[in-house]
């Protein structure tokens, strides 16, 4: 899409795509492509696992609770693995807000190349002024949340309860960066 004159992101020089012998475009550098890759790759790694921690922490133990109570059996070790599947979400969300940095910078590897990417006007940029960086600051704002809900979650119950809400959250405003963001 064109972008009027006054937008910031207009300052982004267009970067022609570079051809192959049979008329495809191909990424101008390998590295730069990996490191894209490889963003997002840590990106949905841990969202995914982030979400199957919740989901055995929210879905599963309490099952297990429940039938272990019912056959006398020990809740300790539910209890145990509930504040162990809650230490791997938070590990998982502190993965996920540096895999949303990774894909800032790898957004800006994008635009401008891998010698220019590391400005910090170049990144502000990229991050901060233009379209693609409103959907990629929801992300991290709800990246922060849930680092934060989860660490609450360590010593407040409550914590828990919000971490799921604010994962439920962030899983909405996936959609919200690169190419499904459309208008």
């Amino acid at each position: 899409a064109d972008l009027p004159r006054s937008s910031p992101a207009s300052r982004v020089p267009p970067r022609p795509p570079v051809r192959t012998a049979a008329g495809f475009a191909r990424v101008d550098s390998h590295m730069e492509f990996w490191f894209e890759v490889a963003a997002k790759l840590v990106t949905y790694a841990a969202l995914l696992l982030l979400l199957g921690a919740l989901g055995v922490q929210w879905l599963l133990l309490p099952r297990v609770r429940r039938q272990a109570s019912m056959s006398g059996g020990p809740i300790e070790s539910t209890e145990a693995a509930e504040a162990a599947t809650h230490r791997l979400a938070l590990r998982c969300a502190g993965v996920l807000a540096l895999g949303l940095l990774l894909r800032a910078v790898a957004h800006t590897v994008a635009a401008f190349g891998l010698t220019e990417a590391w400005t910090a006007e170049n990144l502000t940029l990229i991050a901060l002024e233009s379209q693609w960086g409103e959907g990629w600051q929801q992300q991290m704002l709800a990246a922060v949340a849930l680092v934060a809900t989860a660490l609450l979650g360590l010593v407040q119950p409550v914590g828990r309860v919000a971490t799921a809400l604010v994962a439920v959250a962030f899983c909405f405003l996936v959609p919200m960066l690169g190419h499904a963001a459309g208008e």
